[in-house]
Parts: structure tokens; C-alpha cells; sequence
């Protein structure tokens, strides 16, 4: 089992066993971790994909989730403006990942990719939101749009 696939599977194990794992405080988001794992596709091509965001920059890494994989894998740093950057934690400010409800749909729809955001506060605490296909979370759409516009609009 690789290395993110683990990670995975350990933040979706807390996630279910303390909901988003926050008290309601107003604390500052430090870092932001962004993950995408693929759906039902050829297991050759499966892969993860982890984008980190935090004041000092951006990290990314995607590796393949089988042997035998046929998916480009690799590592590295976005060159990144610091204004942009400062920009998406300015959006984030006052965005309560407590407060974040999980909604289910209501027939689970088949296929789809599954994405995880992680939040990082000044205070040591974290707080998971796990999105499978048709899922979604009430007070967090704004947030998770600015994180995925944010991403989407990174340039090699």
C-alpha cells in the first residue's frame, strides 16, 4: 500500500470517529492540504494527486496506486506569487471548518473521483472534509471553491 494511500485511509478512519475533529474555535488556517484520488478508471492509470499550501509556498506530488501503474508520477514546488497566495488565506479568514456539515446524497451516484481537504490551524488543530462522489458539505462551498480554483490555476 503506498505511502498517500495510507494517509487516506488513516484521515478517513479519524474523520468518521470525530466528525470534522474541531471545537468551535476562531483559529488562523496555516496550511491547507488539497487531495485527489482517482475513481473508477483502469487500475494502471489510478493515481493521487496532494497539493500543500501553506504562507511559504506550494508542494505538490502524485504517484500512482498500483504496481504496474502507468501514471506519471513525481514531485516538487509551484513557483507561486506570494500575493496570490496570501490572497487564498485572506478568502479562508474567516471559514469555520466546524461548522462544516456533511451531506450525504441521496442516491450515491456511480463512479467519480474522491477529494479530501485538510485544514492546518495555528492552534495545532485539524479539521477533514472527505468528498466522495455526490457528497457534499453545508457552509463549506465557498472555501472548497477558492481551494480549487486556487489549484486549478497553478501553471508549471
Amino acid at each position: 500500500m503506498k505511502k498517500v494511500t495510507r494517509w487516506f485511509a488513516i484521515a478517513l478512519l479519524i474523520f468518521s470517529m470525530m466528525g470534522c475533529g474541531m471545537k468551535n474555535k476562531d483559529n488562523t488556517i496555516v496550511k491547507i492540504e488539497y487531495m485527489i484520488e482517482s475513481g473508477p478508471i483502469l487500475t494502471a492509470l489510478q493515481a493521487n494527486e496532494q497539493y500543500v499550501v501553506s504562507r511559504d509556498g506550494v508542494a505538490w506530488s502524485k504517484e500512482g496506486r498500483t504496481d504496474g501503474k502507468q501514471v506519471a508520477e513525481g514531485a516538487g514546488e509551484f513557483e507561486v506569487e506570494m500575493e496570490k497566495i496570501d490572497a487564498l488565506f485572506d478568502q479562508l479568514q474567516h471559514f469555520k471548518c466546524s461548522t462544516a456539515e456533511r451531506v450525504e446524497p441521496q442516491d450515491e451516484p456511480d463512479g467519480g473521483f474522491s477529494e479530501s481537504f485538510v485544514f492546518h490551524y495555528n492552534s495545532g488543530d485539524i479539521c477533514y472534509l472527505y468528498y466522495t462522489p455526490g457528497v457534499r458539505y453545508q457552509y463549506a462551498e465557498q472555501a472548497v471553491q477558492s481551494i480549487r480554483e486556487f489549484v486549478y490555476s497553478l501553471r508549471w
